[in-house]
């Protein structure tokens, strides 16, 4: 049972509940109408009884009365008559009066139970409405529990048709992911390959020829000297001189020294291998410089500052 079932169920209860309490409320009403009636019939028979017992008690002591003064006097017999006369009078207003007053109160109380009659048909009417407005809900829950069944079958196919997309979305997103991988890994071999055959094929200078490098060693405090083809030998071997190449980087400028052909002006700069190219990059021509000879008119000039200062 839903939850909506449930509370469409207390809430029948509830209503059966107070139908019945209504009619036991009316049943009790018009018992204690019955009742009220019949006291009030009780009521105006026991006032009928003691008028006519207090008249014919009335009369009963006019008669002594009469008697008495009858054998008083006879003469008195005349004013008894008008008294008694006029004391039953007396008692014949007084129990209309009484009877007027209870029917009075019979009046009224047949209003009052009219008045309720009117009530208890307007909560009739009312529990009526109610009742019908009951089936119409009930009309309504069961149209509503039917548009849910549906919405929850087209729920159930609609999750399993995306199921089935995603999951053939994925599939063939993993075929060519997984294709493109392979072929990824295909293509590092083979360019790990002609990167290593390049490097193999790759020809170093000899240390002194042309193309070698021939600045002076990193020192670490000893001054190392320059590099050289052997103990006392020169830098850069015959024809050659050692010379500075200038490569632009931006704004900045890299030296390269190298040995070059004493004639040259220009250098072939080749740049480093960009991380798994297959090829070695295209060399662009720079400004040469030999600096062989100025080094060496350098130390001369050095050397006859010297002289000259301790000859002053």
């Amino acid at each position: 049972m839903t939850p909506l079932d449930t509370d469409y169920t207390t809430k029948l209860g509830n209503e059966n509940t107070q139908i019945a309490l209504i009619a036991t409320k009316l049943a009790e009403k018009t018992a204690a109408q019955a009742a009220y009636d019949a006291q009030l019939a009780e009521d105006g028979r026991q006032v009928a009884i003691k008028a006519l017992a207090d008249a014919d008690k009335a009369a009963q002591d006019i008669v002594v009365t009469g008697l008495t003064t009858a054998q008083t006097t006879a003469g008195g017999l005349v004013t008894t008559t008008a008294t008694a006369s006029t004391t039953a009078t007396t008692a014949k207003t007084t129990a209309q009066t009484n009877y007027d007053t209870g029917v009075t109160a019979a009046t009224a109380a047949t209003a009052a139970l009219a008045t309720d009659a009117a009530t208890l048909a307007t909560l009739t009417t009312t529990a009526d409405t109610a009742w019908t407005a009951v089936g119409t809900a009930r009309t309504a829950v069961a149209s509503a529990a039917g548009d849910t069944a549906t919405a929850l079958a087209a729920v159930t196919v609609a999750t399993a048709a995306n199921l089935a997309a995603v999951v053939a979305c994925k599939n063939t997103n993993f075929d060519a992911y997984w294709t493109t991988y392979m072929a990824a890994q295909a293509t590092r071999t083979s360019n790990l390959a002609a990167i290593k055959a390049l490097l193999m094929a790759e020809v170093k200078p000899a240390r002194g020829t042309a193309g070698a490098r021939c600045e002076k060693a990193m020192s670490n405090g000893t001054f190392r000297p320059a590099r050289v083809t052997g103990e006392a030998g020169n830098i850069c071997g015959a024809g050659l001189c050692c010379g500075a190449a200038r490569v632009p980087k931006g704004s900045a400028v890299m030296i390269i020294e190298t040995c070059q052909p004493a004639g040259a002006t220009t250098y072939t700069y080749v740049p480093p291998r960009a991380p798994m190219a297959t090829t070695m990059p295209a060399g662009s021509s720079v400004p040469f410089t030999c600096i062989d000879g100025a080094q060496k008119l350098a130390a001369a000039a050095s050397a006859l500052a010297a002289a000259v200062y301790m000859l002053a």
